[in-house]
């Protein structure tokens, strides 16, 4: 209790959600109105299942059985620095209940990718249902996997999602030659001391793409120095990163499995959306203006598109890559919806949009 009591000193005596983005906004924890809103829309104590609301609400780290919130002012921290703008794409490396993906996914908004990846089944389970319950989630996707069974690096891009999927979900997003086989993110959340091996989920971030985590410090001779860091990187090029120390913290570490046990894991390889019509609103703004374009140039009689079958037309858009549009959010700007007609000229042209079918397949 004199703990409890501790914390009540140094809180508002009122415990609300409220009460408790007030708080960081008037530690300079959250800095900016947006990220205060989207951390208001969500309320902590739905993700921690329980009825004290001094505990949900009190800026400390939450661990009840197999559920482990951070403390609330180090999300703040984390969304400040990630610098969410909408049509962000995400990924949360140990996504847990799926609360910081649901404040993120406010500022993201509806039209864009967010997935989570966390090891414990229960809590994969707990996270879908919440996210089902709201609105405003129904683009959170969460995989049962732990972080070290990401596919990034290309040898085994073929295989990676062990044939489940068409052709068409494994398709590049061709925007690195060297690891085009992943999904790229606009903004990526590690939420668990990373080593230095782990690393490797930079190159899961397009360029101008924001990573933020917990890493491990590492003394000049390579050991580990025993201490953390939050961490903010940026991609700046194919192989180049600038990382920012932002803050000393405290976390658990990811966990990392055997080499026997890797092994053993089948490769997750997070393909990017495939357009078809029920995906539609998922897509960026830029895509689905461009989408609306060329259809309405289909069905102009006097456009030499209108003469193409429906179904070939639609492979066609199905063709065209997630971002294709769209520059890094960060920079801004992204071709014209133009764009999008020169290249389903070209690719009818060359045969990829139906590999020679006529037979109106599924798109669903």
């Amino acid at each position: 209790m004199y703990l409890m009591d501790l914390i009540g000193c140094l809180e508002p005596r009122e415990h609300t959600n409220g009460s408790m983005v007030r708080h960081l906004r008037s530690t300079g924890a959250l800095t900016t109105d947006a990220a205060a809103e989207a951390m208001l829309a969500v309320d902590r104590a739905d993700y921690l299942g329980h009825a004290d609301p001094q505990l949900n609400y009190s800026d400390m780290p939450i661990k009840l059985g197999v559920v482990h919130l951070s403390a609330p002012s180090i999300y703040a921290s984390a969304l400040e620095a990630l610098q969410v703008v909408p049509g962000c794409s995400f990924l949360h490396v140990g996504s847990g209940t799926g609360y910081f993906s649901t404040i993120v996914a406010k500022l993201a908004g509806p039209h864009t990718v967010n997935h989570g990846v966390e090891q414990n089944g229960e809590l994969i389970e707990r996270a879908r249902t919440l996210a089902a319950r709201r609105t405003d989630a129904h683009n959170l996707e969460f995989f049962h996997a732990n972080a070290m069974q990401l596919h990034i690096e290309p040898e085994s891009c073929a295989a990676a999602d062990g044939g489940q999927q068409p052709p068409a979900e494994r398709r590049a997003d061709d925007e690195d030659d060297d690891d085009a086989c992943c999904m790229k993110y606009d903004r990526i959340y590690v939420a668990a001391a990373a080593l230095p091996e782990h690393r490797r989920f930079f190159k899961l971030l397009r360029q101008g793409g924001v990573l933020v985590g917990p890493f491990e410090a590492v003394a000049r001779d390579g050991r580990l120095a025993g201490h953390q860091s939050l961490v903010r990187v940026v991609r700046t090029g194919a192989d180049t990163f600038v990382e920012t120390r932002l803050q000393p913290v405290q976390f658990a570490p990811l966990r990392q499995p055997s080499s026997a046990e890797l092994a053993a894991m089948p490769r997750l390889a997070l393909a990017p959306l495939v357009w078809c019509p029920h995906r539609h609103g998922r897509f960026p703004p830029k895509f689905r203006a461009a989408v609306r374009h060329l259809l309405w140039l289909a069905s102009v009689d006097a456009c030499h598109l209108s003469r193409l079958p429906r179904e070939l037309l639609l492979r066609t858009i199905a063709q065209i890559p997630f971002y294709a549009f769209e520059a890094a959010p960060a920079h801004g700007g992204g071709p014209s919806t133009s764009a999008l007609h020169a290249h389903a000229v070209h690719l009818v042209a060359h045969g990829r949009a139906d590999g020679g079918r006529h037979d109106g397949g599924r798109h669903d």
